[in-house]
């Protein structure tokens, strides 16, 4: 599972902070400078993003989601494969 953030490093850092003191991951990944591109009325924004990428158990899936739902709510859940 990936999770798309805002380009804010300070809620960053507490969003990774609480991740690892809740026990819900061993290990968060951050990918810095990825821009997102998108159209809006005819014209095409840049947005600068990061990558999270948390490693978590089998059936903590809901678990993670709602802790992002509770204290993080800029959070984009991105599931692949």
């Amino acid at each position: 599972m990936r999770i798309i953030y805002p380009d804010t490093g300070r809620k960053l850092k507490q969003l990774i902070t609480g991740l690892l003191k809740s026990g819900l991951t061993q290990e968060v990944r951050r990918m810095n400078y990825v821009q997102s591109y998108t159209i809006q009325n005819g014209k095409i924004t840049k947005q600068p993003e990061k990558i999270i990428r948390i490693d978590i158990k089998d059936g903590d899936t809901k678990k993670l989601e709602n802790f992002l739902a509770k204290n993080c709510k800029e959070a984009k859940i991105w599931q692949w494969m």
